[in-house]
């Protein structure tokens, strides 16, 4: 296994300060997932999601709407 570079290792440790500052941030406002009436808004929590995609590297895939009326769970 390789070893980190003094470089690489900083540029890591400053990534993941980053990364812990803004989860902190969005644990603060996870409100924001909610409508005025207390349902989930759909909408925002599918654009904080492709954005974690992308953020993370995973490409973004189309939406599929499902079809059929009988589902087994």
């Amino acid at each position: 296994m390789a070893r980190l570079t003094d470089t690489e290792r900083k540029e890591l440790l400053t990534a993941s300060q980053a990364l812990a500052k803004d989860m902190a941030s969005l644990k603060k406002t996870g409100h924001g997932f909610y409508t005025d009436n207390g349902d989930i808004d759909l909408i925002k929590v599918r654009a904080f999601l492709n954005q974690m995609n992308e953020m993370l590297g995973h490409p973004r895939k189309p939406f599929q709407p499902i079809d059929g009326d009988k589902f087994l769970l």
